[in-house]
C-alpha cells in the first residue's frame, strides 16, 4: 500500500470509530465535528508537506 492509501485507510477507520462513539452517546456532536476537523486538517497538511519535500 502507498502512504496515501494507508493514510486514507487510517482516516476511514478513525472516522468510523468516532462515529460509533457518537452513536453510543459517548461523544458529543460538537466534539465529533471538532476532532474530525483537526485530524483531517493535520493529515492534509502532512500529505501536502510530503509532496512538497519530494
Amino acid at each position: 500500500m502507498l502512504d496515501a492509501d494507508v493514510l486514507h485507510h487510517d482516516l476511514t477507520v478513525f472516522d468510523a470509530a468516532c462515529q460509533q462513539l457518537y452513536d453510543d452517546g459517548l461523544m458529543s456532536e460538537e466534539t465529533l465535528v471538532r476532532l474530525h476537523g483537526v485530524v483531517h486538517r493535520e493529515a492534509w497538511e502532512m500529505e501536502t508537506l510530503r509532496h512538497l519535500e519530494n
